[in-house]
């Protein structure tokens, strides 16, 4: 009998407890965003295979661990974007390519999400941004013209890239 009512008693604790903590809000969601920007111009292509010619960099620690979203974005005056294209790249402390996003010339897309690779928080990464051409010479790319990268988990581009001052030239 001793044991029913202590089993009832602890049912009745535990389902207390319980009920506080369904009705606490999750812990918030982890959020980072990296960025950079390249405004000079290189011929090289092959944005998959992570040449770093002509690219800018930044070496950064991720804060959080999951699937980070790479973008692209290419700004120039009057939106022309057939000139050039945003070649964005994320590499590991060992120099493997992790992912890649990047328009080809035709699209004429300014801006877009490319892969999504898992990084581990606590571990760091360099992001590549190269303003590409899509000629043979970089005078078809215009010089008024920016390369921008991102690389960024927990919420959209917009929300948590807003106010990244490097990626504002």
């Amino acid at each position: 009998m001793k044991t029913l009512k202590f089993l009832l008693m602890a049912g009745f604790v535990l389902g207390l407890e319980l009920g506080s903590a369904l009705g606490q809000e999750a812990p918030e969601t982890c959020t980072q965003c990296i960025c950079v920007a390249d405004g000079s111009c290189s011929s090289e292509s092959g944005c998959s295979s992570g040449d770093q010619t002509g690219c800018a960099s930044t070496t950064f620690t991720a804060s959080c661990g999951g699937m980070y979203t790479l973008r692209y974005g290419y700004s120039c005056g009057g939106g022309e974007c057939a000139h050039c294209y945003a070649c964005v790249y994320l590499k590991d402390a060992s120099g493997n390519v992790l992912g890649v996003a990047h328009s080809s010339c035709a699209s004429g897309d300014c801006t877009a999400n490319g892969d999504t690779p898992t990084l581990t928080a606590g571990n760091s990464y360099t992001l590549f941004v190269c303003k590409r051409s899509c000629g043979d010479s970089c005078g078809k790319c215009p010089a008024e013209c920016i390369a921008r990268g991102y690389a960024f988990i927990g919420g959209s581009y917009e929300t948590v890239c807003s106010a990244i001052p490097p990626c504002n030239p």
